[in-house]
């Protein structure tokens, strides 16, 4: 056997779809997109809590918008993260269904909740 071709991850390197240091970049660019996103996010929650004057129903929507970034950044981008290191994904089906479902839910569907909802409180 030729261990040339293998990573110290096992992988035989004609397995990765880019390059290694492709994947390092990846993984750099997603977590400094998470951890930005966490900040950012966790700030407009305290402001709208903080500032009455900013609990209006248009700010409420870029609140729910908000908590639902806050999901992704915290629930949502751990899979692609750490498959970004590992250089290619390391779980089974399942997990990868639940990264595209958690991704999907917390980044659109409750944003459409509340847009459907709102119509009723802006009256």
């Amino acid at each position: 056997m030729n261990t040339a071709n293998f990573t110290r991850t096992g992988r035989n390197t004609e397995e990765y779809i880019f390059a290694v240091g492709t994947y390092k970049l990846l993984a750099f660019a997603i977590g400094t997109i998470g951890v930005f996103g966490f900040c950012n996010n966790i700030i407009v929650i305290m402001l709208y809590y903080r500032f009455k004057r900013l609990r209006t129903p248009t700010n409420l929507l870029i609140v729910n918008i908000s908590i639902s970034d806050l999901l992704v950044s915290v629930l949502g981008i751990n899979f692609t993260f750490v498959s970004c290191i590992k250089g290619g994904w390391d779980w089974n089906s399942a997990t990868c269904v639940w990264d595209g479902f958690s991704n999907s839910l917390f980044g659109q569907y409750l944003s459409f909740c509340a847009l459907g909802v709102s119509p009723r409180f802006t009256h």
